[in-house]
């Protein structure tokens, strides 16, 4: 029996998995400006798909990680519909005749090393900076060389090497995806705030109230996409609607769409607010308040003269706010035509054609 399992090959070989070849081909990934003769050009002709297979893997873990989202199926689509389009080009461009469909994949899987190592770097710290963005720009240039240099000895003709380059840095440019592009969270708000115009101070202290338990929420929601990790709350967008019973001219809306009040606005009337409200403001400047929302109105008062439409008051008191950084308005349901209102004799509502005031 012994004698029977000692003529057996080796796990590896006999799945056909060569870790010397693997070795060899990443360490021609890792130097795009080698020459032709410092690796073996039969590397590129062997139909290896293991290397590629574990990168593929470790890059959707690493996504996982980053991000708190399974992108395995992100990453196989792109990838497997790279290799044939990239397949395609090669056989157009190539003048030795048709390549493997096994090497060209073979070869975009294991320039993925970079991207990967690129990956790995965004687990351990964010790269949502300069410095991270450099290392994401280096990392697919240094995959799109690594490939064409690869592809070019392939089809013979080194000239050609900056045009394959170009699509190759497509396809690595997607990966990995943005994590805070893909399924995106979005948090959703409504308020009601305090209607008397008598007391603009209380409708300010509850916006800012209402703005320090969104901050709250994002913050726990985005620890709970990334556990371990400092709570990235530009990650999470805010779209936040409701009547908040403010003029455009108010503190209220003033504090919303600049993310910052000073603490004497004639708002607060004077009142000793301001070492009450300090605990709920996130600066550490003395004579302001701030919130780190970056908000937009999704309309103007030229676009809507008016939200509510009363016998004695007309004009804009409800809002709908979003993240301007990362949304955009496509379209705006607009307010009811003067000319109609004129017709109808309509100048107020509730009205048997308009039941609602707003």
């Amino acid at each position: 029996m012994e004698c029977e399992f000692a003529e057996e090959p080796p796990l590896l070989e006999e799945l056909g998995i060569n870790p010397n070849r693997i070795f060899e081909k990443s360490l021609a990934v890792l130097n795009p400006f080698h020459s032709n003769g410092h690796f073996d050009i039969n590397l590129l002709y062997e139909t290896d798909l293991a290397g590629p297979a574990a990168l593929c893997i470790i890059l959707g873990t690493c996504l996982l990680l980053t991000g708190g989202k399974a992108n395995f199926g992100y990453v196989y689509g792109l990838v497997i519909v790279s290799c044939i389009a990239m397949y395609i080009l090669l056989t157009l461009m190539t003048a030795e005749g048709i390549l493997p469909f096994g090497s060209v994949a073979s070869v975009l899987g294991y320039c993925l090393l970079p991207v990967v190592l690129l990956s790995f770097l965004g687990v351990i710290s964010s790269l949502y900076s300069s410095l991270g963005f450099m290392c994401a720009v280096l990392a697919v240039m240094w995959s799109s060389l690594s490939a064409s240099k690869l592809f070019a000895s392939m089809s013979g003709d080194a000239q050609q090497r900056l045009l394959i380059a170009y699509p190759c840095a497509l396809l690595y440019g997607r990966l990995p995806p943005d994590v805070s592009q893909v399924h995106q969270p979005i948090l959703v708000c409504t308020a009601h705030i305090h209607w008397d115009p008598e007391f603009c101070d209380v409708k300010l202290i509850q916006t800012m109230m209402l703005s320090n338990e969104l901050r709250s929420i994002l913050e726990e929601a985005s620890h709970s996409f990334r556990p371990g990790h400092k709570p990235d709350t530009n990650n999470i967008q805010l779209l936040l609607c409701g009547d908040f019973n403010s003029l455009p001219d108010s503190g209220v809306i003033e504090f919303l769409t600049s993310g910052r009040v000073p603490a004497d606005h004639k708002d607060f009337k004077s009142l000793a607010y301001k070492s009450c409200l300090q605990k709920i403001s996130g600066c550490d400047k003395p004579n302001e308040f701030t919130h780190s929302f970056k908000l937009a109105s999704a309309y103007s008062e030229d676009i809507m003269p008016f939200t509510n439409y009363t016998f004695d008051f007309k004009g804009i008191i409800d809002y709908i706010f979003y993240s301007k950084q990362s949304m955009t308005p496509l379209g705006l349901l607009g307010p009811l035509a003067t000319e109609w209102l004129r017709e109808n004799k309509v100048v107020g509502c509730p009205h048997p054609h308009v039941p609602s005031g707003k």
